[in-house]
């Protein structure tokens, strides 16, 4: 019986049966030149390489993985460099000629807002980098807003923190800051606080501010000649003598005022009626002449009243000083002092359950009760500069005004605190 014809050593047969097998098993696609022996890459078709003694698929390199970890190497070296507060490298080096690198840009690292000491080490809005350190650049009292040191308590465009800024009037003048976080505003000069409005709006002072609370009687002393006082209410005539006409007075660049310098200087209006329960006035005056001890405002008398109403000022060298006020025979010394030289709103409330008031710039100074209850004001004959010991005469010339008159008025009525205040801001709008 003949043997069966073998082609190759058996070995050989069965090794390349096996890898054959095991290809197949692990789903690699099979060359299709088959695993036979070779001495070397001649023996085997193209592209089989003659690995270990057969021709197979030439083996893998490992350059794929070496280019990978050369990636990652560079990556991790940028990451640490990025963090170490000092200098943060691009793929693309940058010269800055001695200062720091940071990212994509050069850094003085001593004085960089952003890169303080250090790359990405950023400083508050407040402060600057000095030194390589957060510092706060502004003195005592001072705040850094927008590069500028300010005052966050005065500053009308950074009031009490830094960009909140105070709104202005609708027109004639400028916001301010009264204090933290406090706003308010300054009207332009011969302008205040619209009454019917504030406090938005500044308007031209006028006296016609006092009108809107109806007095009684109102002068104005805005005469420029002539021996007439006008009254600009109930038109109650009146009569000057030896007065100075002309005056520049306080409440509008046109106003005008009256002078009692002289000994004789006063100016007469007989009222045929007052307001009898219950009483406001307000006097502008100014005190120029320190001759007289004694410097009367407003005096009314008549046959049965030695004084039905008198405001006078006492000076320090009298047995008495200060703002003395007589309500029918009823007096109140107050230690209200008049400055001499300056403009001031001197304003007198009462009313007939006793409830005297006093006050000076719209700032109450006395506060009196049981002062002339039950008592009623009696018309009679009213004189400007002088003190009357009897109706419209007995002038005593120490007890002349020896100073000026700008605006006088008189209310049926205690005014309040709030509406003495607004007039003598509108009165004394040329201060």
């Amino acid at each position: 019986m003949t043997a069966p014809a073998q082609h190759g050593p058996p070995r050989a047969r069965s090794l390349a049966l096996s890898l054959s097998s095991l290809a197949l098993a692990c789903g690699v696609a099979q060359d299709p030149i088959s695993l036979s022996p070779c001495e070397d890459d001649a023996g085997c078709d193209a592209p089989s390489v003659c690995v270990d003694g057969y021709c197979g698929a030439p083996p893998e390199t490992d350059s794929e993985t070496e280019t990978d970890s050369a990636t990652d190497s560079a990556t991790d070296s940028a990451t640490d460099s990025a963090t170490d507060g000092t200098s943060a490298l691009t793929t693309a080096p940058i010269d800055c000629a001695g200062l720091s690198v940071c990212a994509d840009e050069c850094a003085d690292l001593s004085i960089d807002h952003d890169h303080c000491g250090g790359c990405f080490k950023q400083c508050p809005s407040d402060q600057v980098c000095t030194s390589g350190a957060c510092v706060s650049p502004c003195g005592e009292g001072t705040s850094l807003c927008d590069g500028a040191c300010v005052d966050l308590y005065n500053d009308a465009a950074n009031c009490g923190h830094c960009g909140l800024a105070c709104p202005p009037p609708a027109a004639h003048g400028e916001a301010r800051c009264v204090g933290a976080g406090n706003c308010g505003f300054a009207c332009d000069p011969w302008h205040a606080p619209d009454r019917e409005v504030m406090p938005t709006t500044c308007a031209p002072c006028s006296v016609d501010a006092l009108l809107v609370l109806e007095p009684v009687y109102l002068w104005r002393f805005d005469e420029e000649q002539g021996d007439a006082l006008v009254e600009s209410i109930t038109d109650v005539p009146g009569t000057y003598s030896a007065a100075t006409l002309g005056l520049e007075g306080v409440t509008a660049p046109d106003d005008l005022a009256a002078g009692f310098l002289a000994e004789d200087a006063n100016a007469l209006v007989e009222l045929a009626s007052v307001p009898q329960d219950a009483f406001t006035l307000e006097v502008v005056a100014r005190i120029d002449d320190l001759t007289p001890p004694h410097h009367a405002l407003f005096s009314l008398v008549n046959d049965i009243t030695a004084n039905e109403l008198l405001l006078i000022f006492e000076r320090e060298e009298t047995e008495a000083p200060g703002l003395r006020v007589i309500v029918a025979d009823h007096e109140a010394v107050t230690d209200v002092t008049l400055p001499v030289g300056e403009w001031v709103h001197v304003a007198v409330t009462w009313s007939s359950v006793g409830k005297l008031r006093v006050y000076l710039n719209g700032v109450r100074r006395y506060l009196g009760a049981g002062f002339a209850p039950g008592m009623q004001l009696q018309p009679g004959t009213l004189a400007f500069g002088q003190e009357q010991d009897v109706p419209g005469g007995g002038f005593d010339p120490s007890q002349r005004l020896g100073g000026a008159l700008d605006t006088v008025a008189l209310y049926a009525r205690q005014l309040d605190e709030l509406e003495i205040a607004a007039h003598t801001t509108a009165l004394l709008c040329g201060l």
